[in-house]
């Protein structure tokens, strides 16, 4: 049995005055276990992005709960816990780095020898289907967005 990372229950995020109000998630509930994926599906406007920036702290939750391995994800004090990883590349990552470097750079806070770091993040290109030879030595601005 798998334990739960994160729980998402009736999720409501509203914007705007509470006179009136413009409900922009509503009743969103589920729960990612450890070692499992999930997909959040839409129309453009229907709440996605607001979803993942609640779950991440980054907008204001009206009504639920959003708990990151059984803590509030909104009283975790510091860095860690959830965190967002945005698609466009070019925003997103050091336009000056090798996709392999940035890969490994999050094993630096877990002591991890450069060498290990790299044999990971070979491995981590590798299982989301990028050829560790060929895209770890590219920068980011040589990837699709999608």
């Amino acid at each position: 049995m798998n334990a739960t990372v994160l729980e998402v229950d009736d999720l409501h995020v509203r914007f705007g005055s509470p006179r009136d109000p413009v409900h922009a998630v509503r009743g969103v509930t589920f729960t990612l276990e450890a070692g499992t994926t999930i997909g959040i599906v839409g129309e453009s406007g229907s709440g996605k992005s607001t979803t993942a920036k609640a779950i991440a702290g980054l907008v204001p939750i009206a009504q639920g709960s959003v708990r990151y391995q059984g803590g509030s994800v909104h009283h975790r004090p510091g860095p860690g816990g959830v965190q967002m990883i945005f698609q466009d590349p070019i925003a997103s990552l050091n336009p000056h780095r090798l996709m392999r470097d940035i890969v490994a750079e999050p094993l630096a806070i877990t002591r991890t020898s450069r060498q290990h770091a790299r044999k990971l993040a070979a491995q981590a290109l590798a299982d989301v289907g990028l050829e560790p030879d060929i895209f770890g030595g590219r920068r980011a601005r040589q990837l699709s967005g999608g």
